[in-house]
């Protein structure tokens, strides 16, 4: 006799369990949302500068640093401050990450390319 029969499922009835299954699991399955492109914002003093991830560059600093854009990424490279905690910061990749260098007047922020500068109110 064979096992579907002795418990008493129909075929219909495995159908209907694997659809509600396959239902379940896709309301876990998260949504991929496209990221907008980043680049990166350095504000120096009162000079706001905008810079693309797409190459890796090193991009000098007024106040004689050096910022280093590598595979995706933003770090300080060297900066003359006696501290150097915008270097010791490390890495930053993500929208709304930011190193800040407070004795050179220095921010660096990565922001999606659509976003207009902020004003001064906002920073």
């Amino acid at each position: 006799m064979n096992l579907l029969q002795k418990t008493g499922i129909r075929p219909a009835d495995i159908i209907l369990v694997l659809c509600l299954l396959l239902v379940s699991l896709s309301v876990f399955i998260p949504f991929q949302k496209k990221q907008p492109e980043q680049e990166i914002l350095v504000i120096q003093k009162d000079q706001k500068q905008r810079y693309s991830f797409v190459q890796n560059q090193q991009i000098p600093l007024d106040c004689g640093g050096m910022l280093q854009i590598e595979n995706g990424a933003v770090f300080v490279k060297d900066m003359p401050c006696p501290d150097k905690i915008c270097e010791n910061s490390g890495r930053i990749s993500q929208p709304n990450e930011s190193i800040l260098c407070l004795p050179n007047h220095v921010a660096i922020r990565i922001v999606p390319k659509e976003t207009p500068d902020l004003d001064g109110i906002s920073e």
